[in-house]
């Protein structure tokens, strides 16, 4: 055999050694598959460039499957040509039917993974970073029809291994935002997904002794279970609402959580707390001076890994007890400002401020406290330099002798030229009725009692009325706290008073 290669050699004949021929990666990177049938696009790159060739994944009657590559860093073929399985990646394309309803899509892979319905302009899942395997579970409702799905994944070393499942999702029944819990029971309004995207049923917190909670809701990747359906304790969010009256004070809240949080007191309407984003547990403590009944809301929304949410409160009550306090236009110019008080301790004070819009207030007089510690009634007037036009709000800021400032309900007064300074008591009530005197004959009069929050309560109509009679009101509610009595005629608004009932 050796003589024989040196002869050929010899003759000049020079063997050619057997070369690999190249490979040709069959598919375009851009057909969906159909029939449940995946087209999977593979790529000899992490970062889905280099084009191996495609595979098939799912079968005519489900789309599921579960790919492990033939194990970690070894040959694994497609249609053209083969990659080895470390520091690779795949795309998966299927253009599928989905009736109109909501659906549990789920996605697994060690290393990243991302899966789209549009084809791949946004993504439903997102975990696009090197991890051991876990999966991530996201419920989305679709009108009914054909979706483009995209499912991307990368391997960056070690083990390999990507999943895809798809089910109808439980969804709660018919819900209102504008539900809110009461006795100091919040109803919870539970969603998947991050932006209150499927509803899923109620859950409550807190208890009928304290408004405060702090929940994990069983765990990292825990099921929470509603009153409707369960939800994956990841990529979900919560609503919890409250009615809650407040004796007037001062309160501080402290609300925190993992991942975003707001908090607002006027039904949504605006946040007096807003830590919108994506971190790890965190809170933030806000004061307020409430009085009277307000619309609690807390949002939430969990993203990924750990969850928790909390909610506390504590109060510090005013250094003086105060019974009434109401503001009302004595005139186009003038606005008059009363208060009485009770208990008065360690005053050094009363700061009477003005606001234009309810939230930013400026110092408009001071009035120092009387003599006498066990009931005293104050006032002030305020000169506007022009005429009174729009509505305005007083409130008082009380100092104490400690330096400590207190600040009192706001007291809020629209324009009327006919705003007067009708006669209400007893206020504060101890029962249900209380007079008011009629300043001048009058048609057409309107009585109107409106809850702080501003929901009318009760209404009466009076066809005519004489100057100086006496008109007896029944609050109708049994409940203490802060009212709002709105007395008009024919021409108009012509009172608006805060009664306290005790």
């Amino acid at each position: 055999m050796v003589r024989s290669f040196f002869l050929i050699c010899a003759l000049g004949i020079v063997p050619s050694l057997a070369k690999a021929q190249p490979c040709t990666p069959l598919g375009d990177e851009t057909t969906y598959g159909t029939n449940n049938q995946w087209i999977g696009y593979v790529y000899k790159t992490k970062n889905l460039n280099n084009y191996a060739g495609y595979v098939n994944e799912g079968t005519v009657s489900d789309p599921t499957f579960d790919e492990g590559f033939g194990g970690d860093n070894v040959t694994y073929n497609t249609n053209g040509c083969s990659i080895t399985t470390n520091n690779f990646s795949a795309r998966y394309k299927l253009i599928k039917n989905f009736a109109a309803g909501n659906y549990a899509f789920t996605v697994g892979g060690d290393d990243g993974y991302r899966l789209s319905l549009d084809g791949g302009a946004t993504w439903v899942i997102n975990q696009w970073v090197d991890q051991g395997y876990n999966t991530t579970t996201t419920e989305v409702s679709l009108p009914g029809g054909n979706v483009n799905m995209v499912l991307e994944f990368y391997e960056s070393g070690g083990q390999n291994r990507v999943t895809f499942s798809v089910a109808a999702a439980c969804s709660g029944v018919a819900h209102s935002d504008t539900t809110f819990g009461a006795s100091n029971v919040w109803i919870g309004h539970v969603f998947s997904g991050t932006n209150f995207n499927l509803f899923k049923g109620n859950i409550s917190v807190g208890s009928a002794s304290n408004m405060d909670f702090d929940t994990d809701f069983g765990g990292d990747y825990a099921t929470l279970n509603t009153n409707t359906c369960g939800v994956y304790a990841e990529n979900f969010s919560v609503r919890f609402n409250l009615r809650k009256t407040f004796l007037p004070g001062q309160y501080t809240f402290v609300v925190g959580a993992d991942d975003g949080y707001r908090f607002s007191i006027d039904s949504g309407a605006t946040w007096v707390v807003n830590n919108w984003t994506a971190h790890s547990y965190t809170s933030t403590n806000v004061t307020l001076v409430l009085a009277g009944t307000y619309n609690l809301v807390y949002e939430y929304y969990e993203g990924a890994i750990n969850n928790r949410v909390s909610f506390l409160t504590a109060s510090a009550m005013l250094p003086v007890k105060i019974t009434s306090f109401n503001a009302f236009a004595k005139s186009e110019h003038t606005t008059q400002v009363n208060w009485t008080t009770e208990e008065e301790s360690n005053i050094r004070n009363y700061i009477v401020e003005k606001s234009d819009d309810g939230t930013s207030f400026s110092e408009i007089g001071t009035v120092a406290p009387n003599a006498n510690h066990t009931a005293n009634k104050y006032g002030f007037t305020y000169q506007h330099a022009e005429v009174f036009t729009k509505t305005e709000y007083f409130r008082l800021k009380i100092l104490d002798k400690d330096g400590s400032v207190k600040y009192t309900p706001v007291a809020i007064i629209q324009p009327s030229s006919k705003n007067l300074d009708i006669a209400v008591f007893p206020n504060p009530m101890t029962g249900q009725d209380f007079y008011w005197n009629a300043d001048k004959n009058r048609s057409q009069v309107n009585v109107k009692i409106f809850s702080m929050e501003g929901q009318l309560l009760q209404t009466k109509t009076y066809p005519k009325i004489q100057k100086g009679e006496l008109i007896r009101e029944t609050l109708r509610s049994v409940q203490a706290g802060l009212y709002r009595l709105n007395i008009s005629d024919e021409d108009g608004v012509i009172a608006n008073k805060v009664i306290l009932k005790k």
